[in-house]
């Protein structure tokens, strides 16, 4: 801060923004807005020339009370506040003991999901061992069946031509067949 002998200070805008409690956009507005004297400094920031009653920190405003409530029964609406603050912490125990319930439910579900994941596992494991088991018994027959078919191409079988020509032959020697 540099004194002049206007009485005034030449200061930053980051300065000023300290001194009067405020963001450094509020003071450069501020500045525009009262059309103060600036100029650029050595270091490259801009200097403004403040008048000395403008260095007052702002002061807070006053709380004005709500309407229709009189200042003298303000700490009675002050008071009327602490019902709204039990209402709102007993919301919140609400909501909190409903979360609770609801992860012991996402609990739950996770438990019987991973449950149902592992019989389904194994019942997939099962299904496979019996696969298993009948494509072998499959193999097995399948075997056999080439088997008797081989077996059953070597046995001299009467067909029915041959049938035929046998109970024509009978029918012929016995005098009854066709002539």
């Amino acid at each position: 801060m540099v004194e002049t002998g206007e009485g005034g200070r030449w200061l930053s805008y980051a300065e000023l923004a300290e001194v009067r409690s405020m963001t450094v956009p509020s003071a450069i507005r501020y500045v525009r807005k009262k059309k103060w004297p600036k100029q650029p400094a050595n270091d490259g920031t801009i200097r403004v020339l403040v008048p000395p009653g403008a260095l007052d920190a702002r002061k807070p405003r006053p709380v004005a009370a709500p309407e229709g409530v009189r200042a003298a029964s303000l700490p009675e609406a002050l008071s009327d506040r602490s019902g709204t603050i039990k209402a709102l912490e007993a919301a919140l125990a609400a909501v909190k003991e409903h979360l609770e319930r609801e992860k012991a439910g996402a609990d739950h579900a996770r438990r019987t999901l991973e449950l149902g994941s592992q019989i389904a596992a194994e019942e997939r494991a099962h299904a496979a061992a019996e696969r298993a088991r009948l494509e072998k018994q499959i193999e097995v027959l399948q075997a056999q069946l080439t088997a008797s078919r081989s077996q059953s191409r070597n046995v001299k079988s009467p067909t029915w031509r041959g049938r035929l020509a046998r109970w024509l032959r009978r029918g012929r020697a016995a005098g009854k067949g066709p002539t």
